[in-house]
């Protein structure tokens, strides 16, 4: 029974599709906000042992553009982190704050098809067990895809993501040491369902390395998946206030002035 459900895992894990700010650009502007929640899980070997870790995260994020075809987000999350066992030792830590922001770049559509996007996102990364162990560092995804867009409801993107971690292992003693990934290029697909009318989407993305590993009994191995969804919140310019009150009622001042001279006869 437990090997049946280890090999059903990476199937069931398949069927999701890492949580990133998958806001419909096209669709944003000025006036509109975007607002998304995110669920992903991430593996990557680090150090020179290639150690596999792994993380498990939510995020909560803002997406507006200023500007067209340009981007930005930030947010706030939690991540858990753990390592597997090595030299008689493992890592298992809780969830920490995790702040996520980045940027995106979009060229205009080519009939109404293709988009060509990049940009960068970055998130920072800090978990401690009970023991008072830490890992702590900044994660930095820079990445490169093509938009594929057949239908207003829904895009298909394909490109390479950046994977580079840049952190600090801290034990109870306060000794500090350094520890990084190997493997820093990752391919990525993502799908988007869109509706245009009530400004929602969801999307499932998935991304591995050249080193994924199809062993996925303690979480992905080289590779990270994730679903997201959201929607963009609108709002309307502000426009002048009038002067003086409207009358809503322009008849009225003649009446008043009728119902008096009215009184001051029957007097």
């Amino acid at each position: 029974m437990k090997r049946t459900v280890t090999r059903s895992l990476p199937i069931l894990l398949g069927l999701l599709a890492a949580a990133r700010a998958e806001f419909p650009l096209e669709s944003m502007g000025p006036n509109r906000l975007g607002l998304q929640y995110g669920f992903a899980l991430r593996g990557q070997d680090i150090t020179s042992q290639d150690v596999p870790s792994h993380e498990t995260l939510h995020t909560l994020n803002l997406g507006y553009s200023p500007l067209p075809y340009l981007g930005l987000e930030a947010g706030i999350g939690a991540d858990e982190f753990s390592v597997d066992r090595h030299n008689g030792a493992r890592f298992s830590g809780g969830y920490g704050l995790t702040p996520v922001f980045g940027a995106t770049l979009a060229t205009p559509s080519l009939l109404d098809l293709l988009r060509v996007a990049g940009g960068a996102r970055f998130l920072y990364l800090d978990s401690e067990d009970n023991r008072g162990y830490a890992y702590s560092g900044w994660v930095s995804s820079p990445f490169l895809s093509v938009i594929l867009s057949p239908s207003a409801y829904f895009d298909l993107e394909a490109g390479a993501r950046g994977h580079l971690i840049s952190g600090d292992m801290q034990g109870p003693n306060g000794v500090t040491q350094t520890f990084s990934n190997r493997e820093t290029v990752r391919g990525f697909v993502s799908f988007t369902l869109k509706s245009p009318s009530d400004f929602a989407f969801l999307t499932f993305d998935a991304d591995f390395s050249t080193a994924a590993d199809p062993d996925w009994s303690n979480g992905p191995r080289e590779a990270s998946i994730g679903i997201s969804f959201g929607t963009l919140l609108g709002w309307k310019a502000k426009s002048q206030e009038p002067k003086t009150a409207p009358t809503y009622f322009p008849a009225y001042p003649e009446m008043k002035e009728k119902q008096k001279k009215m009184e001051e006869e029957l007097e």
